[in-house]
């Protein structure tokens, strides 16, 4: 689909609907599983949690490589160069595939230092390593699937990811209990069972979604087995990738620091941690819809050299962001016992929760603007400055900032969340400036007023 013609805000609903739909669903995915483990422990439930920021790892690398791969096919179509973007779509499936296999060994081989960082013990780094090492095991799934995804929206084409999504929640769903509790002729998996659902979910998505990939004729069987893995496009793909790869890890570096000094505190609070990041991540899936729907819509004007629907495009993004995060500022605090309530019935986790989500009520405006403004940047070809933002803001301070206000001034659980609302204050307006002072320099030499 042509995103460079029509009016961009009817690209942008087009678009970010269907996401949004998508990742809500891929949320309430993995809420599945936090709500099966609660079943089964609150250290199981804890594993989990500790267990987020390694998986946050294969999240991060799989986004990047689709966010790579959008970019650069998007950007190509702007162009008018069709031939170019089917043969990056080719090429970046292999590149896909082989990062999957990278991480398969070093996730299995290092998993057990990993965990011992975020300080698990007993029980919790029992089921944490298990996860985590399975879970590496079978990343070539996932990856594949949002390489895929990363194809299609470059074309504008949202809905298969939201279809599988859909399908693959309630496939979820059945297989969660089924495995964990068993029945039916199987065994009881117990926690291993959450594991197990999850990969034989991936695998079904990933066939899936490379069956909508050549139904609809951008690749083919034949192209596939036609074009071989190249050096220069590997290149080409990991130029866009790679940064944006390191962005999205360093949120994963951001919650392993997090998550390590959190666990100070003692398994309750990382527990409500993990819960009420879930919770929140229910509202700001919308937003990262948003950007995804802005990321085609950016990289395919970019190419054309149409810089004031960029700008256009980038001014809607946040404004449509605003209304959606003051929603989730509303529901959770006027409910946000209710909500914990749901997910645990300790006390103590609930009301840590609680202090969490009226914190990070606020926190998520500034989110969703980093999340927008991000995808401007690389739609834009500068992923570069988007990752010394995201590297900044998800390490650098925290790992300055935590162990001051933890380690020498002994602050209470709530200096954390007090700490990445104010952190995500400031760099939200540093991407501000910075994709502004972008979209100048690049729309100049056009005569074209941003």
């Amino acid at each position: 689909m042509d995103l460079t013609q029509g009016l961009v805000y009817k690209h942008l609903t087009r678009l970010a609907l269907p996401s949004a739909v998508a990742l809500f669903f891929a949320t309430m995915f993995f809420m599945v599983d936090t709500y099966f483990a609660g079943m089964i422990s609150t250290e199981a439930q804890a594993a989990l949690t500790v267990s987020f920021p390694v998986f946050f790892i294969i999240v991060s690398m799989m986004n990047g490589m689709a966010i790579g791969a959008q970019t650069l096919i998007a950007n190509f179509l702007g162009e008018g160069r069709h031939e170019r973007a089917k043969e990056l779509s080719v090429q970046s499936l292999y590149f896909g595939a082989v990062f999957s296999l990278i991480m398969a060994a070093f996730g299995f081989f290092f998993a057990p230092s990993l965990l011992q960082f975020l300080g698990a013990k007993g029980a919790v780094a029992e089921y944490a390593e298990r996860y985590i090492r399975i879970t590496f095991l079978y990343c070539v799934f996932p990856v594949t699937t949002h390489v895929v995804n990363g194809i299609l929206m470059s074309y504008g084409l949202a809905k298969p990811f939201r279809n599988w999504l859909i399908i693959g929640f309630f496939l979820h769903l059945t297989l969660d209990p089924w495995l964990i509790f068993g029945g039916m002729g199987l065994p009881a998996f117990g926690f291993d069972g959450i594991v197990y659902s999850t990969a034989l979910t991936m695998f079904l998505g990933s066939c899936f979604m490379f069956y909508c990939l050549n139904e609809r004729g951008i690749i083919s069987k034949i192209a596939v087995g036609r074009l071989k893995p190249e050096w220069i496009a590997f290149q080409e793909i990991a130029r866009q990738s790679l940064p944006a790869t390191l962005n999205l890890l360093s949120v994963a570096i951001g919650l392993f620091i997090t998550t390590g000094f959190v666990f100070q505190f003692g398994k309750n609070a990382a527990a409500a941690f993990g819960i009420g990041m879930r919770l929140q991540q229910l509202f700001l899936i919308a937003t990262v819809g948003l950007s995804s729907a802005a990321l085609a819509i950016i990289s395919q004007n970019h190419g054309a050299k149409k810089f004031a629907r960029v700008e256009e495009c980038i001014r809607f993004s946040l404004y449509s962001g605003g209304v959606i995060m003051l929603a989730s500022f509303l529901v959770l605090n006027a409910a946000p016992r209710q909500l914990m309530s749901i997910f645990s019935h300790d006390r103590d986790v609930i009301e840590t929760g609680v202090s969490f989500l009226r914190i990070y009520s606020f926190t998520g405006f500034f989110l969703m603007g980093l999340n927008i403004l991000t995808a401007a940047m690389q739609g834009m070809k500068n992923p570069i400055t988007a990752l010394m933002i995201g590297f900044g803001r998800q390490v650098v301070v925290p790992l300055i900032a935590l162990p001051i206000l933890i380690g020498w001034f002994e602050a209470p659980l709530e200096s954390v969340w007090y700490m990445t609302l104010a952190v995500s204050v400031l760099f939200t307006a540093l991407a501000f400036v910075q994709t502004k002072r972008i979209l100048t320099e690049k729309s100049k030499p056009f005569n074209e007023k941003p």
